[in-house]
């Protein structure tokens, strides 16, 4: 039945209801600046109404009500929002990266200067045109070298930046992935903590909070997905292998991969290869494999193509002068590493030549005459040995021609002795063929260390003994418009500066695309924001409200107050 005590107890509960509302309006107001809080609001409803129906006819019939009860204290929720800036913020943060690690080395590949290896290229053939034109002159001589030093300089040190920047990101993809591990973990703890208070009916808005931002990092850095369960438990996927589940995550782990240059991959702790396709692991590995990776094969290619084709038309030609040469009746004591000097079963009166060369490691002999053919003889102690080039044994060891000329293999490769040619009227001279580059890579191209200390071993003759003989320097200018890139539709100008737009072509899309995603980014973290953040004005006209509650609350206690007081102290007997 109610009475005036009901009615106290009825503007208590106000005022603690209302007190929770300002309680909430301050918790708002605190956290109007803190990163990932979305604001709550408490719901207040109308509490259980008292029936009176048959009371006494004095009362009448119905219901009156008890006051106002705290139903929850509401979360502002943007699960709609939050999956749709997840999603933008993991092709942001992928782009953004990846235009961050293209830019370390787009100067690298401008070509709006001399400096630039398009140049760079063309003063290399041009120096072996000037030189066809003149091959005894010694400047010539020396600037070619020198230009073509410049060359593979400027080669090695793209490729040695381009695997810099490479390793670098090594270092970045340990990082993320060490970041992305710990965030897991802070994800299942979060996880248990929120799955408790759901199951005693209470709403975790904080932990909930917290999580949320986790959430948001973990997309950023390695494109994860996350799905909500009813049960307060958020389950984190990256391409469908499970990161966290309930109170449990499992942890990535980065190796050495040997098929790529021993670069890092990135697997699960069972074993499974992981391959990000958004967010900044993406990124990394967009940039370092995809772009970089292509620009370094593109070095590759180029080298490998100048290195194969100048070393082999150099080596088919003449220096301007001979190392060595025998006479009948001399004899050679001593020939430098490679100037191997050969014999013959019999040589007819003429003139013969020796050429030596490196190739692939292998020191190699042939003889020729004097225009440059092979001459058909047989040495009698090779025999097997056809007329063409030659590997040089190994092992070493003296060998007999059985006409006076004895050929002496040092194992060590320091030096070969010819003595004792006797015979005829023939002369013998002896010519190292050079390969013009070393190397077999972007990283390891080099002019030939024998042709940096003396420009005079620069082939520049089709046949031997001819100092003004400029037809192979000739060639190797022409080189220029030989179409060995691309399945031969490239020369090796066109093709590097076609990679050189398509590089540009890359960095404009990854900044671009970080611009873009970012700007959609930021517009749908500005909705969630509008519904999740705090507005002081409008916390503050809260305030106010829920402030008047309570004094009127307040205000009900004190009339009720004054009507026992009425009653008990003023109403004589009859109130006692």
């Amino acid at each position: 039945m109610p009475n005036l005590f009901a009615g106290v107890s009825l503007a208590l509960q106000s005022m603690l209801s209302h007190q929770a509302a300002v309680q909430v309006i301050e918790h708002n107001v605190a956290n109007a600046n803190t990163e990932g809080y979305k604001r709550q609001e408490a719901v207040l409803k109308a509490g259980p109404a008292i029936s009176y129906s048959g009371a006494s006819y004095l009362m009448g019939v119905g219901q009156l009500g008890t006051g106002v009860v705290v139903d929850s204290i509401r979360r502002f929720s943007t699960d709609f929002y939050d999956m749709r800036y997840r999603s933008e913020i993991q092709s942001a943060a992928q782009y953004n990266l990846e235009s961050s690690i293209l830019s370390q080395i787009e100067d690298e590949f401008s070509e709006t200067s001399s400096s630039g290896l398009v140049s760079q290229l063309d003063s290399f053939w041009s120096s072996w045109q000037q030189l066809s034109v003149d091959p005894s002159n010694s400047a010539l001589r020396a600037e070619l070298v020198d230009v073509a030093n410049t060359l593979t300089q400027a080669i090695q040190s793209r490729a040695l930046n381009i695997r810099t920047v490479q390793a670098e990101q090594n270092t970045q993809i340990t990082q993320r992935v060490d970041s992305i591990n710990q965030l897991a973990e802070q994800v299942a703890r979060l996880n248990g903590e929120i799955m408790r208070v759901v199951s005693l009916g209470e709403q975790p808005n904080d932990l909930m909070d917290q999580r949320d931002t986790l959430l948001d990092e973990l997309a950023k850095v390695s494109g994860a997905s996350v799905s909500m369960q009813t049960n307060g438990d958020a389950i984190v996927s990256i391409n469908g292998h499970v990161l966290v589940q309930s109170v449990e995550s499992f942890d990535l782990e980065t190796y050495a991969d040997p098929a790529n240059a021993n670069l890092y991959a990135i697997r699960w702790s069972d074993g499974q290869e992981v391959n990000p396709t958004s967010g900044e692991l993406a990124g990394l590995f967009s940039a370092r494999d995809g772009v970089l990776g292509d620009q370094m094969q593109v070095l590759d290619d180029l080298s490998n193509a100048l290195i194969t084709r100048i070393n082999e038309l150099h080596l088919s030609g003449y220096a301007s002068g001979k190392t060595s040469s025998v006479s009948a009746n001399n004899t050679i004591t001593s020939i430098q590493a490679g100037e191997l000097a050969t014999g013959q079963t019999e040589l007819s009166t003429g003139q013969y030549f020796i050429e030596t060369r490196q190739n692939a490691g292998t020191w190699q002999f042939r003889v020729v005459d004097a225009t440059g053919t092979p001459a058909s003889i047989q040495l009698t102690d090779l025999s097997g040995y056809s007329d063409d080039w030659q590997d040089i044994p190994a092992s070493g060891g003296s060998y007999d021609t059985g006409r006076g000329l004895t050929l002496q293999f040092g194992t060590d490769s320091s030096q070969y002795t010819e003595t004792s040619y006797t015979t005829g009227a023939a002369s013998v001279q002896f010519y190292e063929q050079q390969a013009f580059f070393t190397g077999t890579d972007a990283l390891s191209i080099a002019v030939n260390a024998n042709i940096l200390s003396n420009s005079n071993l620069l082939a520049t003759a089709t046949a031997p003994n001819q100092p003004g003989n400029g037809d192979l320097a000739r060639a190797l200018a022409n080189v220029r418009t030989e179409t060995l890139m691309n399945g031969g539709l490239s020369t090796i100008n066109q093709f590097y500066t076609s990679q050189v737009a398509t590089f540009g072509v890359e960095v404009n899309r990854a900044s671009t695309n970080a611009t873009d995603r970012q700007a959609i980014a930021d517009v749908i973290d500005q909705q969630r924001l509008s519904i999740s953040g705090v507005n002081l004005n409008e916390e503050a006209a809260k305030l106010v409200t829920a402030q008047k509650a309570f004094e009127a609350s307040a205000r009900l206690m004190t009339v009720i107050d004054e009507m026992l007081d009425t009653i008990i102290n003023g109403m004589g007997l009859v109130g006692r």
